[in-house]
C-alpha cells in the first residue's frame, strides 16, 4: 500500500499556507519627469514650463501628505499629476503614462491640490483694495497705453481644456457657436465688482475697461 511520505505533507502544508497569506503589495517605480524631459517636452506633457511648475511648488499650500509610508507621494508629484490631469482631461493618461499611481489615489490627488490651488486665487486675482494700490495701477495703464484713471480691465477668454466627462461635457463648452455659456455682459451684470463701481467704492473718476460686449 502506497503511502504519502511527511516530508511530502509538510511541503503541502507550508504550500497551502503560503498560497493563503496576503499577498505583498507590488509599487512601480515613479519616474521623475523633471528630470526625464527637458522644458519643451515638459511643458507639452504639463501645459507648464519648468520654472513656472517650481514657483507653484513654492506656493501651493495643503498637499502635503499625511501619510508616513515610504511611498506617500511628495507634494511635488502631486501637482505633477493634477497639471497632467487638467492637460489629457483623462485619468487613464496619468495612471499608467508618467507619473505612475493607482486610479483612487490619483481622484484623491486631483481633489486635494486643485482645492489647494484654488485658494491661491485671492493672490492674484484681485481689485486694488486701498488708494495706494490703485494709484500703482492706474500709473501702469497710463504708462503702457496712456489710459488716464483706469484701476483695471475686464474680459472673458475662451481657455480650452479637455472634458472631464463626456456626460456632462456641454457644460464646459463656450458660448461661441456652442451652448453652455453666458454673454460678457450677462457676467458683469452679475459680478461684485460692478456694484463697488456703482457704490463709489473704488472712489470717483475711475474707470475699468472692457470691449463691446459691456455695458457703459
Amino acid at each position: 500500500m502506497s503511502g504519502i511520505s511527511t516530508s511530502d505533507s509538510d511541503d503541502e502544508f507550508f504550500l497551502d499556507m503560503l498560497y493563503h497569506l496576503p499577498r505583498p503589495r507590488l509599487f512601480r517605480d515613479r519616474s521623475n519627469p523633471l528630470e526625464e524631459f527637458d522644458d519643451f517636452d515638459f511643458k507639452c506633457r504639463f501645459r507648464l514650463s519648468k520654472e513656472s511648475f517650481c514657483v507653484l511648488i513654492l506656493i501651493v499650500q495643503g498637499v502635503k501628505h499625511e501619510s508616513k509610508r515610504n511611498v506617500a507621494l511628495s507634494p511635488e508629484v502631486q501637482v505633477l499629476i493634477t497639471l497632467r490631469y487638467y492637460a489629457t482631461g483623462t485619468f487613464q493618461a496619468v495612471i499608467g503614462d508618467h507619473i505612475r499611481v493607482n486610479k483612487s489615489t490619483v481622484c484623491r490627488t486631483i481633489k486635494r491640490v486643485s482645492t489647494a490651488i484654488a485658494r491661491l486665487y485671492p493672490q492674484f486675482i484681485n481689485m486694488p483694495r486701498t488708494a495706494h494700490e490703485r494709484s500703482i495701477v492706474q500709473t501702469g495703464f497710463y504708462k503702457i497705453r496712456n489710459l488716464p484713471r483706469v484701476i483695471g480691465a475686464i474680459d472673458c477668454t475662451h481657455i480650452r481644456i479637455q472634458s472631464p466627462n463626456s456626460d456632462i461635457g456641454e457644460r464646459f463648452r463656450n458660448r461661441k457657436g456652442w451652448p453652455g455659456s453666458v454673454h460678457d455682459s450677462t457676467i458683469f451684470d452679475n459680478y461684485l465688482v460692478r456694484a463697488k463701481f456703482e457704490n463709489q467704492e473704488y472712489g470717483n473718476n475711475v474707470f475699468l475697461i472692457g470691449d463691446g460686449g459691456y455695458p457703459y
